[in-house]
């Protein structure tokens, strides 16, 4: 098991609409960053505010607005993961790797 409590920053760019999000960040605080920085933007996932983005992104994230705009794990649109020899491992959609491979393990 690893906690995730202190990687939980969250940067909203609203000139290009994306946020990085690092994975220890809860529903509650992405949220409240949102509305904090606009009030017009969302994010479509779940309704428990104490789960992790990290956890949520990885299993889909299921929430009250998936019907209309799909699951939080559609807008990933980049992954950074440390790898087990401490290199950094990135999979992104502008080198054309597949969204589901970086959640579920960079290789």
């Amino acid at each position: 098991m690893i906690d995730l409590i202190n990687i939980r920053s969250i940067d909203i760019n609203l000139a290009d609409e994306s946020a990085w999000i690092q994975a220890g960040a809860t529903l509650s605080e992405l949220y409240y960053k949102i509305s904090e920085t606009n009030k017009v933007h969302g994010f479509p996932s779940g309704l428990c505010p104490s789960v992790g983005i990290g956890s949520q992104i990885s299993g889909g994230g299921f929430g009250t607005l998936f019907r209309k705009h799909g699951l939080a794990a559609d807008h990933l649109v980049d992954a950074y993961g440390h790898l087990q020899d401490e290199r950094l491992g990135d999979k992104s959609k502008k080198r054309k790797a597949s969204v589901v491979e970086a959640r579920e393990g960079i290789q």
